[in-house]
Formats: C-alpha cells, structure tokens, sequence
C-alpha cells in the first residue's frame, strides 16, 4: 500500500467523523429553532474545509518523527493562519500586503465562502472557492505522501 493511498484513507477515516459533526450542527440549529442562512451550502463549504484541514493536520504530522514537537509548533501555525487568512479579523483591516499574503492560506477560502453564503453572489464563485480548497485538499495530501516515501 503507498503511502498515499494511506493518508487519503486517513482523510477519509477523519473525515467522516467532521462530516457526521458538521450536520449535527446544521440539524441542531434547525431542530432548537436556530435559523441558518442557506444551511446546504453551508454544509457544503464546511465539509470542503473539513477536507482540507484534515489534509493539512496528515501532511503536517508526516513530516516530523516526534507528536509533541509537531503538536506544539502545529498549533502556532494554527493560530497564524487564522490571524491571516481572515477567521479571527476581517482580512479588511489588515495592512495591504497582509491582505495579499492572506489568499495563501485555506482560512482565507473559508471566510470568503462564509462571505459568499451571506452575500449570495454568483453561483460560480463558491464553486471557485470550494474548487480551491479541495486543491489544497489533495496539495497537502500529495505533500504528505512524497515526504514518507523519501
């Protein structure tokens, strides 16, 4: 078996757990009488993050010997990608070339799908934004598979 095949049946393994979660939560808002704003694409940009966070976490953990040490500097890389890419500010707000180094992080794709749910805007740029997420999706997970063959 490659190690490929390994970290995307991992993926898949994870992924079904985070999927499973994700609609408790859209149903949960449904059921207490919680109203969501447009609950399947919601769904949808959720469970494309859901892949490609989980094939950043396979990627990221393959290319070091030691769980702690990669827990540990994972979790500021955590937190840097989300002061960037938009999910703890508005990228708006940042400086114009933090604005330009934010669409290199998957959290920038997810805050703009969020946007968009809100917003409503054409059809094809969520497709463009979930398309880019599943990039990074299979991005990571190739950069995964490379590391543990070499």
């Amino acid at each position: 078996m490659s190690h490929f095949n390994y970290l995307w049946q991992n993926l898949l393994a994870f992924s079904v757990i985070m999927v499973i979660q994700t609609v408790f939560v859209i149903i949960g808002g449904h059921v207490y009488g919680h109203e969501l704003y447009e609950p399947w694409n919601l769904t949808i940009l959720y469970i494309v993050f859901t892949f490609t966070s989980i094939s950043i976490s396979l990627a990221w953990n393959s290319l070091y010997r030691s769980k702690e040490s990669s827990f540990l500097i994972f979790m500021a890389v955590i937190v840097l990608m989300a002061l960037l890419g938009g999910i703890l500010f508005p990228v708006e707000m940042m400086p114009e070339a933090f604005e330009r180094i934010a669409v290199i992080f998957p959290t920038y794709w997810l805050s703009e799908g969020i946007e968009w749910i809100v917003l409503g805007e054409d059809r094809g740029d969520f497709l463009f934004i979930n398309g880019v997420l599943l990039l990074y999706a299979l991005f990571f997970l190739i950069i995964g598979s490379i590391r543990r063959i070499s």
